[in-house]
C-alpha cells in the first residue's frame, strides 16, 4: 500500500456521530493553514518538492475541491481582514483578489521571516523572527511583533521582541485577545 503521508488532505471529524471523512487532493503537497472564508475552506499548501505555494478552495460540506490559486512567491500566511482575503507573500502583506496578489500594503522588516501570526478579521498580529539574533542592550533581539490594523487606515505598530534568554520558539498572544 502506498503511503500518503505528504499529501494535501482534509479530514472532517463529526464528534457527535463518531464519523470521519477524509479527502486527499494531491501527493507531495502539504497544507500548512486552513481558514474559513466566504463559507468555503481556503487551504494554504506547500509543495514538498520545491517552493510552489498553492491556495486550494474546498467546499466545507462536501469537501470537494472547487478551485486553486498557484503562486511563484513564498506564501507564509493567509488570513482575512474586513471580509477580504490576505496573505503574506515574500514578506509583504497583500490582498488576494480573484487569485491575483494586489500591490504590497506593508513589507515586514528586512532580515525577518514569519514565525507565527493571529488574525481577527480586523487586523493581524505577526511574529517576525530575525534570521540572525543579535544582542541589543544586554538582551537578545529575537524579531518583532507587527500589529497591522486595516480598519485603522493601515496602521502599523512594530514592537521589538527583546528578551534576556534566547529561545528557539516563541508563541505570543496579544492582550487585546483576552479580557482586561
Amino acid at each position: 500500500m502506498e503511503e500518503d503521508i505528504w499529501s494535501s488532505k482534509i479530514i472532517k471529524v463529526d464528534l457527535y456521530h463518531d464519523r470521519i471523512e477524509e479527502k486527499v487532493y494531491e501527493k507531495d503537497m502539504e497544507y500548512e493553514k486552513v481558514i474559513l472564508f466566504e463559507n468555503q475552506l481556503y487551504c494554504l499548501g506547500r509543495s514538498t518538492k520545491g517552493r510552489k505555494c498553492t491556495i486550494d478552495i474546498v467546499d466545507k460540506k462536501s469537501l470537494e475541491k472547487l478551485g486553486s490559486f498557484s503562486f511563484q512567491q513564498d506564501i507564509s500566511a493567509i488570513f482575512t481582514m474586513n471580509k477580504h482575503l490576505y496573505c503574506i507573500a515574500d514578506n509583504e502583506i497583500c490582498e488576494i483578489k480573484d487569485g491575483v496578489l494586489s500591490d504590497s500594503e506593508y513589507t515586514l522588516p528586512e532580515g525577518t521571516f514569519v514565525s507565527s501570526y493571529l488574525s481577527d478579521n480586523i487586523g493581524v498580529h505577526i511574529y517576525c523572527r530575525n534570521e540572525n539574533i543579535v544582542k541589543e542592550n544586554q538582551k537578545n533581539h529575537m524579531g518583532y511583533i507587527i500589529q497591522y490594523d486595516k480598519q485603522g487606515a493601515g496602521m502599523v505598530k512594530e514592537t521589538p521582541v527583546l528578551i534576556g534568554k534566547r529561545y528557539d520558539h516563541i508563541l505570543f498572544f496579544p492582550k487585546e485577545y483576552i479580557g482586561h
